[in-house]
């Protein structure tokens, strides 16, 4: 018979060599999925530096080429150049580097002939270097090579990222192919209506038209290199292959060729070598070839399709087959642990429970036994939390009659403070009426005094008003007397004009009379304009007098009434400072009282509180007393009476864990006396 520890180890090792084989399926894909991170890590930083590399040296050949063309190219293009170069040369040697990197980690055929490739026309152009520097090159040939080794940049970039998987490579040509063959086509029927509607005119291509098709034709040759790059890829199905080398033929040799002799026609005037009609035919042929290209992707997909279908189906056949045995694993070590263990242990646990309730039975008979105690001990437990809760009522009820007490003590205190506070309040209120009355005499004798200035000022008034009447009418009179006067000069002039030379001085003397009469009446005019003026505001002047000594006597009347009710407030105030200092005096007396309840009171609640803490005391007492009566219960006379059932429950764990030898050999070697003793070194030793 195996035992239980060979059982679950065979169990165990078969549930280790499941997981491990599920373990290895998963860490083999991570790895596969790791390996093609870091592979498109080092692609995309090589293609970073690979478009910088061709920035700066599509600038090198334009500086190049300015510098061939140039009689005496000055020096700081010269360092430009240079300078130009060197930076071109910084990215490209990064750009090496990852492509070393990424060689020497995977298998890439297409990729290393197009690094070559890349190698051996940068090398050419970083030797024509000092060549164009002393113009020893011919411009075309720098300009060919420099743009060689950009377009051989771009295709070693563009070829890095074909993908190997031939479901990812489907959708490479989907994106690579149908969109170049989109656009040729279309700039490519684009270019075939506008010559068809030459040749169809008869005319000349006209210069407009031929920049037009020279954008079309760019369009279509970018697509056509693009198309071709696909062709020289070696994982490029043969039948894709088939169909670009078709396009190649056709479309950019023998189509290529029909071109160029329409156009060679259209620049010499001559007659067109075809008919619109077949133009268009031979062009529709052509582009034809460029949409088989599309439609070979298209069956390409197709089969990928159904092949990744397939594959899918085998993957998922492969995955259930392995889940279904994993299931199967499980469910036999389900089995086995709920036969050989959970059940043998099941009913050792079934034993166990039925030695347990004996032994609680004959626990229940000692707990009867020290029941009477335990219930003495809680009765008086329970006497003495009521006792103590009635006397920490009592504290705590004394303590709120202490502490109001002391409340109203410290508010008695404050009465008295403010009692005392307002007495001597009182006591500047009855000085602040003295010299309120004070002032309010002053006042009345400045107010009556005042209206006695005013009276005789009005009085001064009224005789200024007269005088400035009388003299005003003096003024008229002046005003009337130089009228006169100017009235006789006037007449003595006009008898002096009519004594002729003898009376010519009279005249003048007239003249200066007359002048006189009108300054005269002038200044009485502006006198009187001025007393007039005078009078007004006079005038004024004793109105405002009039009301200033009616103000002047409401303000007198308006004192005698502050001066009663001063009288009167003082007379009250010192009946409330009497008042004020009689309750002063009670305050005092009912603070010192108060003060006597609340020493008296705190006494209280400190002998009730050592009573309190007596009893808690006792109560400690009591409740270790009825544990100790608890704890009497537990004791169990029958746990020997039990031993020899509980040692036939240890044998049989013994048996199932080291089977049946363990257990024979335990009882062979050590028989009747010395057995107890035996199986109790076994047990140390073995559990």
């Amino acid at each position: 018979m195996k035992s239980l520890q060979s059982k679950l180890t065979g169990m165990i090792s078969l549930m280790l060599a499941v997981s491990l084989g599920l373990s290895i399926y998963l860490v083999k894909g991570a790895l596969g999925d790791r390996s093609e991170a870091v592979r498109y890590s080092i692609l995309n930083e090589m293609a970073g530096h690979l478009n910088i590399a061709a920035a700066w040296q599509a600038l090198e050949r334009g500086i190049g080429a300015t510098i061939i063309s140039s009689q005496d190219p000055p020096a700081p293009l010269l360092a430009k150049f240079g300078e130009t170069g060197a930076k071109g040369d910084v990215e490209a040697d990064a750009a090496g580097e990852l492509c070393e990197k990424y060689l020497a980690g995977y298998v890439a055929p297409d990729f290393r002939a197009r690094y070559d490739e890349w190698k051996n026309i940068r090398a050419e152009v970083k030797s024509l270097r000092e060549s164009v520097k002393s113009r020893a090159v011919p411009q075309g040939e720098w300009f060919a090579k420099a743009t060689a080794n950009i377009d051989a940049e771009f295709s070693l970039r563009n070829t890095a990222f074909v993908p190997e998987d031939p479901k990812e490579g489907v959708l490479y040509y989907n994106a690579a192919l149908r969109a170049n063959v989109a656009a040729l086509a279309e700039y490519a029927g684009r270019e075939r209506a506008q010559i068809g509607s030459a040749i169809s005119s008869g005319k000349q291509i006209s210069p407009e038209a031929v920049e037009k098709l020279k954008a079309f034709r760019a369009v279509v040759e970018y697509a056509a290199a693009q198309t071709l790059a696909v062709k020289n890829l070696s994982t490029a199905p043969p039948e894709l292959r088939s169909a670009i080398g078709a396009f190649e033929e056709d479309f950019l040799k023998d189509y290529q060729k029909t071109r160029l002799e329409i156009f060679k026609a259209s620049a010499e005037e001559a007659p067109y070598p075809m008919t619109a009609a077949a133009w268009i035919e031979r062009s529709t042929k052509a582009i034809g070839t460029a949409l088989d290209i599309s439609r070979a992707v298209g069956q390409i997909s197709g089969a990928a399709a159904e092949k990744s279908v397939a594959q899918a189906r085998n993957t998922i056949i492969v995955n259930s087959l392995l889940s279904l045995f994993a299931l199967a694993v499980f469910a036999a070590v389900l089995f086995f642990v709920t036969r050989y263990v959970i059940r043998p242990v099941l009913g050792i646990i079934n034993a166990l429970s039925e030695g347990s309730a004996q032994i609680t039975s004959a626990a229940g008979e000692i707990s009867k036994s020290s029941y009477a105690l335990a219930e003495g001990a809680s009765k008086q437990a329970v006497a003495l939390e009521q006792t103590s809760a009635s006397l920490q009522n009592i504290a705590s009820t004394t303590g709120h009659s202490a502490a109001g007490a002391a409340n109203v003590n410290s508010h008695a205190g404050n009465v008295k403070s403010e009692a005392e506070d307002g007495a001597r309040l009182m006591s500047g209120l009855l000085t602040t009426m003295e010299r309120i009355k004070k002032l309010s005499d002053d006042s009345k004798s400045f107010a009556e005094n005042g209206r006695a200035d005013m009276g005789e000022m009005t009085e001064a008034m009224k005789s200024l008003l007269v005088s400035t009447e009388r003299i005003s009418k003096i003024i008229k009179a002046i005003d009337e007397i130089a009228f006169q006067t100017n009235l006789l000069a006037l007449n003595a002039a006009v008898e002096a004009a009519r004594a002729g030379k003898a009376g010519k001085g009279f005249a003048v003397v007239a003249e200066e009379v007359r002048n006189l009469a009108g300054r005269s009446a002038q200044a009485a005019r502006e006198t009187s304009t001025i007393i007039d003026e005078v009078i007004e505001r006079v005038g004024k002047g004793a109105n405002v007098a009039a009301k200033a000594g009616a103000t002047l006597e409401n303000i007198i009347a308006g004192v005698e009434k502050v001066d009663s009710g001063v009288e009167e407030g003082n007379r009250m105030a010192q009946s409330a400072g009497a008042a004020l200092s009689g309750i002063t005096q009670d305050i005092k007396e009912m603070a010192a009282l108060i003060e006597g309840i609340a020493s008296a009171s705190m006494d209280q609640a400190s002998n009730i509180s050592q009573v309190n803490t007596t009893i808690s005391h006792m109560d400690d007492v009591t409740q270790q007393n009825a544990a100790t009566a608890e704890q009497t219960a537990a004791a169990a006379e029958q746990l020997d009476a039990q031993a020899k059932s509980f040692d036939d429950i240890v044998r049989r764990l013994i048996t199932m864990v080291h089977g049946s030898g363990g257990a024979n050999s335990r009882t062979d070697k050590h028989p009747d006396g010395a057995k107890a003793k035996a199986e109790k070194a076994w047990l140390a030793a073995n559990v």
